[in-house]
């Protein structure tokens, strides 16, 4: 997904600020302005179809698996029952809270993608460079959250996360992680 970058991004010097940016040219491939730009856009969308949607779809499609089989072999036993909702919630959770952190980020590509092929009103367009840094952080702090979601949802995460930090006395017989 990186070559494109690797391959068309370029500096460019404009002398009357005295500054130097960074720029796709895809020269190499386009020669109209108009073809570039949908080349261009063409990319963002592949990069968010790869980027978000794939590994959404993959985690609905893993995940379900998971929880119907979960559903259909555990144990109908109370304690089995409450382990099997916990571990449903984990995973409605996980996959909730990807969807969330994502999203905003790839909403935000797809409108300044959309600026680019039809200019609109600065001040919107000032929005969403003001908002791109703010949902950049939110997307990789989903990274952040799965360990908290597991904390939060399997006690016996959480008592081992508490043992290894030295605030539980060790379960010397501690029952096997519902999660495997």
């Amino acid at each position: 997904m990186a070559a494109p970058t690797l391959i068309f991004r370029t500096t460019e010097y404009d002398p009357t600020s005295n500054r130097t940016s960074c720029a796709m040219d895809s020269s190499l491939v386009m020669t109209e302005v108009d073809q570039e730009n949908l080349w261009i856009a063409g990319l963002r969308i592949f990069y968010s179809a790869v980027a978000y949607l794939l590994p959404f779809l993959v985690m609905m499609v893993c995940y379900g698996f998971i929880g119907c089989t979960v559903t259909r072999h555990v144990n109908t036993l109370r304690k089995e029952d409450q382990r099997k909702r916990r571990l449903l919630k984990i995973i409605t959770m996980l996959v909730v809270v990807f969807a969330v952190c994502w999203m905003p980020l790839h909403i935000l590509k797809s409108a300044l993608f959309y600026l680019e092929l039809f200019p609109a009103n600065c001040a919107f367009l000032r929005f969403l460079l003001l908002a791109y840094p703010y949902a950049t952080c939110l997307a990789y702090v989903n990274s952040c959250l799965n360990p908290f979601l597991y904390a939060f949802f399997d006690l016996h995460f959480r008592s081992q996360c508490l043992c290894l930090l030295n605030l539980k006395k060790s379960l010397h017989a501690s029952p096997a992680s519902p999660l495997l």
